[in-house]
C-alpha cells in the first residue's frame, strides 16, 4: 500500500465503447474482493469537465490515499454517459473508486471505471474503508462483520445504516452453505422504517436467490409495496420479482400498487417513467398463470405511450416480446413505433420483441432493416426473421441476409455473430468465409472466441 503525502493529481484516458444494452452486473463482491480484482483503489477528491457534444464526462482526480496499484501522477478519465461507464462523478466530490482495467485494447496500460464497481461517493463508504484497512493489513473481518446489524439497527445517521445495509446484502450474497440469519433479520427489520435511501436499500440487499421462498422477506417487501414513495415500491416490486418469481400472490401484490402509483402520479406520469417501467418488469417476471401474463400484455401495451424516453420504453418492448406469441395483440402498436423510431436502441429492441412474438406477418417490415446503417440493429434484424419463420429461413438466408454479412461482417462482426449464433446450422453455407476470418482475427481480439464458438457450431 502507497499512500501520498500531499494528494498528486493523477490523469487516466478509458476509451470505452458503445453498449447498446443496458448494464447488468453480478454482485460486486466483498471490499476485498473486489479489490483483488481491480487494478486500483483509493481515494480522491474528483473534478469534472462534462463534454455535452459526445455525451460524455472527463474527469480529474486528485488522489488521497491508496490502498492498491500506481495510478500514476497525472490522469485523465473519459467516461461516456451510456452502458456500464460509471458516469455518476460529481464535481468537488470526493469518491472511493475501483479502477479496473481498461476496456480499450489499444491502451492496455489504462483503467475505467465502471458501475459494476464498488466505486462511491465516500461519504458513503465509511464502513468499506474499515474493510479496505482490514484487508491490507491481512486482518480478519469477522468482527467488522458481526458489528454491521448493531449498525443497521441503531439511530445512527441514514447515510451510515444505507452503508450497513449494504454491506449485509454483500454477506448473504456472498454466503455459500448458510445464510447469516442475524444479516436478514436486521435487513427485515430495519425495512419498516428510515429515510428512502435506506428503504430502496435494504429492498435491493433482500433481491438475492438465496432468500427465494423466505416468508419473512415476503412479508417485509410486500408492505413496502405500500409506502408512500413512488422509488420505494419500484425497488421493493423489484426485489419481489427475484425472491418470488411466478407467484401470484406477489403478481396481484405488484398489480395493485402499479395502479396506485398510477393514479397518485395523475398526469405526471413521465416525470416517473422509470418507476413505472420498473414495476412493469417486476409485473412481468412474477406472472404465473396465462390470465395473469395475458394482464401482463395488456398492462404493458397501455404503458407504451406514456413512456417517451427510449431507454425506459425498451424494457416494456423487450418484457412484452418474453411473452412471445402472447403478445400478438401488441403488434401493431410495435410496427408503428418501429416506424417512426430514429434511437438505434428502440429499434434494437423492436425487431428482438417481434421476432420473439413470432408473428408471421411482419417479416415484410423488418427485411428493410437489414441494410440500416446501424449494426445492432442490423443483427436484430437478422435475429428477427430466423425467429419469425425458421421453415422460410433458408431461402431468405441465402438471398438477403448472406450478402449482407459477407458486405457488413468487419463493421459489424460483434453484432452479426451474436444474430449467427441463434441462427446456428442454418449459417452452415458461411463457414468457409467466417473460418477465413477468424484466421484473421488477432488472439487479443475477444470477438475470436465468439467467433469459435459459432464455427464450432457449424
Amino acid at each position: 500500500m502507497r499512500f501520498l503525502a500531499a494528494a498528486a493529481v493523477f490523469t487516466f484516458l478509458s476509451l470505452m465503447p458503445v453498449i447498446a444494452q443496458a448494464c447488468s452486473c453480478a454482485g460486486p463482491g466483498s471490499p476485498a474482493a473486489a479489490m483483488e480484482r481491480a487494478r486500483a483503489v483509493f481515494t480522491g477528491h474528483v473534478r469534472v469537465v462534462k463534454n455535452t457534444a459526445d455525451n460524455t464526462d472527463r474527469v480529474m482526480i486528485d488522489v488521497d490515499k491508496i490502498w492498491k496499484g500506481d495510478p500514476g501522477k497525472e490522469f485523465i478519465l473519459g467516461l461516456p454517459r451510456h452502458g456500464c461507464a460509471y458516469w455518476n462523478f460529481e464535481d468537488q466530490k470526493d469518491y472511493l473508486i475501483y479502477a479496473d482495467k481498461s476496456w480499450d485494447k489499444d491502451n492496455p496500460d489504462g483503467y475505467s471505471v465502471t458501475m459494476c464497481s464498488r466505486t462511491k461517493p465516500l461519504e458513503k463508504a465509511r464502513i468499506e474503508i474499515r474493510y479496505l484497512d482490514a484487508a491490507v493489513a491481512g486482518r480478519d473481518t469477522t468482527e467488522l462483520d458481526a458489528g454491521l446489524a448493531a449498525i443497521l439497527l441503531s439511530e445512527q445517521p441514514d447515510n451510515i445504516r444505507t452503508e450497513a445495509a449494504i454491506m449485509l446484502g454483500g454477506l448473504i450474497r456472498d454466503s455459500t452453505d448458510t445464510v447469516p440469519e442475524e444479516a436478514v433479520k436486521a435487513l427485515v427489520t430495519a425495512s419498516q422504517y428510515g429515510g428512502t435511501e435506506l428503504k430502496t436499500t435494504i429492498a435491493g440487499n433482500l433481491a438475492n436467490h438465496h432468500l427465494m421462498g423466505r416468508q419473512d422477506v415476503k412479508t417485509a417487501l410486500t408492505a413496502l409495496l405500500d409506502d408512500r414513495v413512488f422509488s420505494v415500491r419500484s425497488a421493493a416490486a423489484g426485489a419481489l420479482s427475484i425472491i418470488a418469481r411466478n407467484n401470484s400472490t406477489v403478481f396481484a401484490a405488484i398489480m395493485t400498487a402499479l395502479e396506485k402509483t398510477r393514479q397518485e402520479a395523475g398526469g405526471d406520469i413521465q416525470a416517473h417513467q422509470a418507476i413505472f417501467t420498473s414495476m412493469g418488469r417486476s409485473l412481468a417476471a412474477t406472472a404465473a398463470t396465462e390470465e395473469e401474463k395475458a394482464q401482463v400484455v395488456d398492462t404493458l401495451l397501455g404503458m407504451l405511450d406514456d413512456i417517451p424516453e427510449p431507454y425506459n420504453k425498451v424494457t416494456l418492448i423487450q418484457h412484452m416480446g418474453f411473452q412471445q406469441a402472447r403478445a400478438g395483440k401488441a403488434v401493431p402498436k410495435l410496427l408503428e413505433i418501429l416506424k417512426t423510431a430514429e434511437n438505434y436502441h428502440l429499434k434494437q429492441y423492436l425487431l428482438l420483441a417481434l421476432g420473439d412474438i413470432g408473428a408471421a406477418e411482419t417479416r415484410d417490415n423488418i427485411r428493410p432493416y437489414l441494410k440500416d446503417e446501424n449494426c445492432y440493429v442490423v443483427g436484430s434484424a437478422v435475429t428477427a426473421l430466423y425467429k419469425i419463420d425458421t421453415a422460410a429461413f433458408p431461402q431468405l438466408f441465402a438471398q438477403e441476409i448472406t450478402p449482407v454479412i459477407k458486405t457488413r461482417f468487419d463493421k459489424c462482426s460483434y453484432e452479426l455473430t451474436n444474430a449467427l449464433q441463434t441462427i446456428g446450422s442454418e449459417a452452415k453455407s458461411l463457414k468457409p468465409f467466417l473460418a477465413e476470418k477468424y484466421q484473421k482475427m488477432p488472439e487479443s481480439d475477444w470477438k475470436k472466441k465468439q467467433l469459435g464458438n459459432v464455427l464450432e457450431k457449424l
